[in-house]
């Protein structure tokens, strides 16, 4: 009777496009191998998760992006975050998001600029507006992330600045950079200099945090943006993967040995609606990324081959007609997340789809957060999936699928130059078009959306940013230059120039000394406009 009901079934397909029957048995995973496949949890090659012991060995870290405004505006923000549950295994934690001119390297006062300040993110003009945001807390207990493809060297120089001035040592502070231009470049176009220099500049925060911040990740490899950017979960896999073997291979071309360094970079995925195969996404790309530091570069420490995963459950997922049913929508994210195993979860707000999240809406992400880690006994397991007739082959279909994709951007030079030929953008675009037909005719529903639609526009809370921001930012910014020894800050930039402008120079440090001298964030920026020339395709989408 089985083998009628499996002859007759009709096929489906996961978002990826990997055909999916009415149920499994053990003749579909019969070429995997225990210990070459699986094996325990914390043993190579980690499929089951980094930990012997998983949640109960090491909890996950909870670290709602947010910011806007002034950096007082984004600390109250913070605060209210810290008592609702945000923290990093006992440490405080932030996770903050720059405002639309900080991401693109221009001050308050830059007349391009002008309608932006303050708006879906923090206001990050000098070293000074970082100093509000901290202040109070020692940043040797402070677990800091910086969310921010373009500007956050600048960023982590000012914070690097304020630990000196503080007495702070850099080998104390912990914390990760975005950093990754990558594969912003794949979903977006917005990166503000051209794809070798943004790589360039990546591998410069890796090297810096070698020798001198062993606790911080350089480079936070996003994932997340190739799915919120409309990709599927092959994709993810392949092209954030590619974008790590591009880092390690820079990093090794430097000079560093790879168990220095690759075991430092960390990867943030998206988590979509389609819940085993996002599930199996985190195994699978966990397996072949050991797989890739052991065999493709001769990694010796297990440790460097443990994949380090944060979870940022998808944006594009949430709906603005129907908002409420996205708390639905984010706790099952949250959930898969946690089944997958990540070490990090960023969850979005039912409203984010309308606004800068409201107090109440992100406090319902973190409660329901919380539940799922006290009241459900999903901790007390590591890979409760594990085993799954199911799970392992749609873990076994990825890797093989995201290998092959990997396979052939190596074949094209590398993910640097397939970004210059456009062939990730290419890949990603036919997709998102395809699912977009699909949501538009009604064959792929989204509840809220396209069924279901409710009666009446929702009645939603919309955040007011303060809309004195911007003249307090701009009046800040005119004080920081007029108290300055504008003398120091000529020869701090002058000494960045010349580090950036020598392919062998060394261009974190004087990018600290610039931020200590109260360097605006713009005039950096311009520094490396001037010697990386600028990305034409954030030109056209900021003029727009």
């Amino acid at each position: 009777m089985a083998e009628e009901i499996k002859k007759e079934e009709d096929v489906r397909y996961t978002r990826s496009g990997i055909p999916v029957k009415a149920f499994y048995t053990p003749e579909d995973i019969e070429d995997i191998e225990y210990d070459r496949d699986l094996n325990d949890p914390g043993v190579y090659p980690f499929t089951r998760g980094p930990y012997p012991r998983g949640y109960r060995q090491m909890g996950w870290i909870t670290r709602p992006i947010s910011g806007y405004g002034l950096a007082e505006e984004s600390r109250e923000r913070q605060d209210f975050l810290l008592k609702h549950g945000q923290e990093s295994h006992g440490r405080p934690a932030m996770n903050i998001i720059p405002d639309v001119p900080t991401f693109y390297g221009f001050d308050s006062d830059d007349p391009r600029a002008r309608y932006d300040v303050g708006r879906l993110g923090i206001i990050t003009n000098t070293i000074e507006d970082l100093k509000i945001l901290v202040e109070g807390i020692p940043l040797d207990q402070l677990d800091m992330g910086f969310v921010n493809t373009n500007t956050a060297a600048h960023q982590m120089a000012m914070y690097v600045g304020l630990a000196d001035e503080a007495g702070v040592p850099r080998s104390k502070l912990k914390g990760v950079t975005v950093m990754d231009n990558l594969c912003e470049y794949i979903s977006s176009g917005c990166p503000i200099w051209p794809v070798k220099g943004s790589y360039r500049l990546s591998l410069e925060v890796i090297k810096f945090c070698v020798d001198q911040m062993p606790m911080w990740s350089p480079v936070n490899v996003q994932g997340y943006n190739i799915t919120n950017g409309g990709g599927h979960c092959v994709q993810e896999i392949a092209f954030a993967l590619s974008a790590g073997i591009q880092l390690v291979r820079g990093g090794i071309e430097m000079g560093l040995d790879v168990d220095q360094f690759a075991g430092k970079i960390s990867f943030n995925f998206g988590f979509y609606n389609y819940f085993f195969e996002e599930i199996a996404k985190l195994r699978a790309a966990r397996r072949l990324w050991a797989r890739i530091l052991r065999d493709k570069f001769g990694a010796k420490n297990p440790k460097t081959m443990q994949m380090k995963v944060s979870i940022h459950d998808s944006a594009q997922t949430l709906v603005a007609q129907d908002p409420l049913n996205n708390l639905a929508r984010i706790t099952i994210h949250m959930l898969g997340a946690f089944l997958g195993y990540t070490q990090a979860m960023i969850c979005n707000s039912y409203d984010e789809a309308i606004t800068i999240p409201t107090e109440e809406a992100i406090r319902r992400s973190l409660m329901a957060n919380e539940i799922i880690k006290y009241e459900t006994g999903v901790p007390d397991v590591s890979d409760p999936l594990g085993g799954s007739y199911y799970v392992e082959y749609l873990t076994n279909e990825l890797e093989k699928r995201a290998e092959a994709l990997i396979d052939k951007v190596e074949e094209l030079g590398g993910m640097v130059r397939a970004l210059e030929i456009g062939f990730p953008q290419r890949e990603l675009a036919e997709f998102a078009l395809k699912e977009r037909r699909e949501i538009e005719s009604g064959e792929k529903v989204i509840i809220g959306l396209n069924k279901y639609q409710p009666d009446k526009p929702p009645e939603a809370e919309v955040f007011e940013c303060n809309p004195e921001a911007a003249r307090i930012a701009i009046e800040r910014l005119q004080e920081v230059r007029a108290k300055r020894d504008n003398a120091r800050v000529k020869e701090t930039l002058e000494e960045l120039r010349r580090q950036t402008e020598d392919p062998k120079g060394y261009v974190m440090p004087a990018l600290i000394e610039a931020a200590k001298a109260r360097a605006t964030l713009g005039e950096m920026s311009q520094v490396f406009w001037d010697v990386f020339g600028e990305n034409v395709s954030s030109k056209v989408i900021r003029i727009v």
